[in-house]
């Protein structure tokens, strides 16, 4: 359905595959080696790529939580789409 080849490219994996995914829908995609990539595998591949820190504790000891970090990938990705 999509062009972009990589699944954290594409706009429905943040406009719509998350909410279908926590809605209790299993939603996996079919990358270019014909494999599948679950939206639970591409968080924590965007978690990882894109806040390589993220185990890293800041001055309250605290740690910015997985969500917040995918959070903060979509957005990025939305702002992408309208620019």
């Amino acid at each position: 359905m999509c062009a972009e080849k990589a699944p954290s490219d594409c706009h429905r994996s943040t406009l719509v595959t998350r909410n279908l995914n926590e809605k209790g829908y299993e939603v996996e995609y079919i990358l270019s080696d014909s494999t599948l990539q679950s939206q639970k595998q591409l968080e924590e591949e965007l978690v990882s790529c894109y806040f390589p820190n993220q185990n890293q504790m800041d001055l309250f000891g605290m740690y910015d939580q997985e969500k917040v970090l995918i959070d903060k990938h979509m957005s990025y990705v939305v702002i992408k789409l309208l620019v």
